[in-house]
């Protein structure tokens, strides 16, 4: 047989031409089988519709990308695209695998999205972006290079690189937000900054800015390490209350004003009431301390038949020189036992006594 026959035969049997009648545009189709032939190489390939994929939707280009068209082991519509890129998976759906060994050997895998090399792609709907990141956990979202925080963490926000240098954290399940943070530092955060924090502008907290640079609708606590001062509302008077105090015993907070302070309803240092003090009895409202200290004490809700008030000069918190300032009885409401400012009841029967308390301290 000569060569030209034998280039012919081979040129049947590889290039197969087959003809299909469309009955729509009634004329035939050309089509090209090469089901025949394991590998094609040529330096480009020019067309305008190049479908690839397996019956069950799955799509895989790159070198050992995938499995075989014919050994589909579970898996539908996955795409992978990159060398050894999701190779050897089993049971993985509606996943995306872009990188070199991308998604190698997932097994199980759902709605996955899994870009870098070696990006792992186990789990369920879940976002991996950089080389080396990803994990088995489900409804992740990590981006940058090596971030594996290992087999089930699940619902987490990372954005960083690996997790010592994580920017960006997040507790998907319970809203949380962590700035140069992964640590929730208490149950009720939903947001946790490390570090100084700059605001180019204004900060509401329950309430808008508006023109303030800080405007803070509710109760407020600011703490030093040394003691702290709140601003909280009294359910029961209506009012505004500020506290100041020291974490070191024998210390009191200093409230320094630099200019006139100006209290439509006055001041004081504390106030309350002594409830269901028994005649002859006494009971502890307040401790002296060193300067001068006001007292007032009327009884209630007797519609103030009976009241007391005192200034007293403490110098060394147990011996106060004291002077009465009004009083309409002939006794006294108020007495010092040691270093305590104390409520007496003079025999009116079981009452209850309103107290204010104000301290002037010593400079």
């Amino acid at each position: 047989m000569s060569t030209t026959t034998n280039v012919q035969n081979l040129i049947v049997n590889v290039f197969r031409p087959q003809y299909e009648y469309d009955t729509t545009s009634n004329f035939y189709r050309v089509r090209l089988d090469l089901s025949n032939v394991d590998s094609i190489y040529t330096n480009s390939v020019t067309t305008r519709d190049f479908a690839v994929g397996d019956t069950a939707g799955n799509v895989y280009v790159g070198s050992n990308a995938g499995n075989s068209y014919t050994d589909i082991r579970g898996c539908s519509n996955t795409t992978t695209l990159g060398q050894y890129a999701g190779n050897f998976i089993s049971n993985v759906s509606n996943s995306v695998y872009l990188g070199y060994r991308a998604g190698l050997a997932a097994v199980g895998a759902n709605a996955v999205i899994a870009i870098g090399a070696n990006a792992v792609g186990g789990g369920s709907s879940n976002i991996y972006i950089g080389n080396s990141t990803g994990g088995t956990g489900s409804n992740n979202i990590f981006l940058g290079h090596n971030i594996a925080p290992g087999p089930g963490v699940s619902d987490r926000l990372y954005i960083g690189h690996d997790l010592s240098t994580v920017i960006l954290a997040g507790d998907l399940s319970e809203n949380w937000i962590g700035i140069n943070t992964t640590q929730k530092y208490t149950p009720l955060n939903k947001l946790d900054v490390s570090g100084y924090t700059y605001i180019l502008g204004g900060l509401g907290i329950n309430a808008s800015p508006l023109t303030n640079t800080l405007n803070v609708n509710g109760d407020m606590r600011v703490e030093d390490g040394y003691g702290f001062m709140t601003f909280d509302h009294n359910g029961s008077t209506s009012n505004t209350e500020v506290t100041i105090q020291s974490y070191t015993p024998g210390k009191t907070a200093l409230f320094d004003v630099s200019g006139t302070v100006s209290a439509t309803e006055g001041l004081y240092s504390l106030r309350g009431t002594a409830t269901s003090v028994p005649s002859g009895g006494t009971q502890t409202i307040a401790p002296l301390r060193a300067g001068m200290v006001m007292i007032a004490v009327t009884d209630t809700p007797v519609t103030n038949t009976l009241y007391d008030t005192r200034l007293a000069f403490v110098l060394d918190t147990t011996t106060p020189i004291v002077q009465s300032l009004a009083s309409n009885i002939s006794g006294t409401l108020i007495q010092y036992t040691g270093s305590n400012i104390e409520v007496s009841n003079g025999g009116v029967g079981t009452a209850s006594f309103a107290y204010s308390v104000t301290y002037f301290p010593m400079p």
